[in-house]
């Protein structure tokens, strides 16, 4: 029996795309939290995460992330061993006097775009502003790109009731699904080390919400 295999083909895309994504230096805090607020998957206003993968890349969506310094919502795409890009807009807790001295900006809000160096090279968060190597700027600048690819894709699921994850669970077999996972492909994979976050994991196979017959079937990363 044949291993399943994702359809390589992309599906469509809606309101997002590389040939219409804002500059990385032109991106506002209006752009990046309507963006934020197309992938939301429910209506509360309170602090939660929508994850995903791009092809072998996760992203996240944060919406309303809370710290001391105020909130933020924006994206954060992970190349492991090569880069994070980060971006973000800020509403600040802290009195727009002190924000002046402290930042040298008046508004309370502002967009906050940062990349860092992942793997054997790598570096804290650097601001895109500051950023002088054209090279690393046009590289950021293709990142973001294909993120809005990625971004009007996910836009189009949502949009049309999701076909895409209807279409793979309406035709994958639980034995196709776990004897692909157990293939030759997967011998090498770890999962992604995120700080304290990163550990191995299980796999419990399920499909249409159901365990396959045989036990339950589990793979170990």
């Amino acid at each position: 029996m044949p291993l399943f295999t994702p359809d390589p083909v992309l599906p469509p895309s809606l309101y997002y795309s590389a040939a219409e994504a804002h500059p990385l230096g032109t991106l506002t805090v209006e752009t990046i939290d309507h963006i934020v607020s197309d992938l939301r998957i429910n209506a509360s206003e309170r602090e939660h995460y929508v994850t995903g993968w791009m092809g072998a890349h996760s992203v996240v969506i944060i919406h309303r992330y809370q710290d001391k310094r105020g909130t933020a919502s924006g994206l954060v795409l992970t190349k492991e061993g090569e880069l994070r890009l980060s971006v973000q807009s800020i509403t600040f807790r802290i009195p727009k006097f002190i924000l002046w001295l402290s930042l040298r900006r008046r508004p309370r809000t502002m967009a906050l775009i940062t990349y860092g160096l992942l793997g054997e090279r790598q570096s804290p968060l650097v601001q895109f502003s500051q950023v002088t190597d054209k090279a690393l700027k046009q590289r950021l600048e293709l990142e973001w790109q294909a993120l809005n690819d990625y971004v009007g894709m996910a836009c189009y699921q949502m949009e049309n009731d999701t076909p895409l994850w209807r279409t793979l669970t309406n035709g994958i077999s639980a034995y196709a699904l776990a004897h692909w996972v157990a293939s030759p492909r997967f011998d090498d994979k770890r999962l992604q080390q995120d700080g304290e976050f990163g550990h191995d994991s299980d796999l419990l196979i399920m499909v249409n919400g159901h365990i396959p017959s045989n036990d339950l079937v589990m793979h170990r990363f």
